[in-house]
């Protein structure tokens, strides 16, 4: 069985992903999103996202890293190349290959995805680095859960998942 693509990402109002290898926002609501999605699956992400995690893999994951240079990773995670050697070491006995970021492996992705999972964070927020243009006239919305601002969460979203249109 070939595992289905998806790529998960949060974003502001504005598409801005990330500032300073880190996100603009803390918001714990999405990341148990995140980790309802992403746990006991693969995880596909590029060198920079890994090391703004710390450089440590995410658990309960098989963390799949493409980088140019594997020198310093954790044991536990599996570098490869690019995108077509990222897929190749997906697990077959999986559902979801999960493409976590950051923007140039959303970008290279993006043509090959079964899914898009998006939390929308509705602030505008400063940041130097965006999420790729989608053209959503290409993807039909499943599924929306509003989640209002709250003591832990200070921005409101929405979670939403988009399947191929058509």
């Amino acid at each position: 069985m070939t595992a289905s693509i998806a790529l998960i990402w949060a974003m502001a109002d504005n598409d801005v992903i990330g500032a300073g290898n880190d996100m603009p926002w803390h918001q714990p609501a999405d990341l148990r999103w995140f980790r309802e999605w992403t746990e006991g699956r693969p995880v596909i992400v590029g060198r920079r996202t890994l090391d703004s995690f710390g450089g440590r893999p995410l658990p309960r994951r098989t963390n799949i890293v493409i980088t140019r240079d594997p020198a310093g990773l954790p044991e536990a995670v599996v570098p490869v190349t690019g995108p077509d050697a990222a897929l190749a070491a997906v697990p077959t006995d999986t559902d979801w290959a999960m493409v976590i970021g950051g923007a140039q492996v959303y970008a290279e992705f993006l043509p090959r995805a079964d899914r898009l999972i998006v939390t929308r964070i509705h602030a505008r927020l400063e940041g130097d680095t965006h999420f790729p243009e989608v053209d959503w006239t290409q993807w039909q919305r499943v599924e929306a859960r509003e989640y209002p601002a709250d003591a832990e969460n200070p921005h409101p979203m929405t979670f939403e998942v988009y399947d191929p249109a058509g």
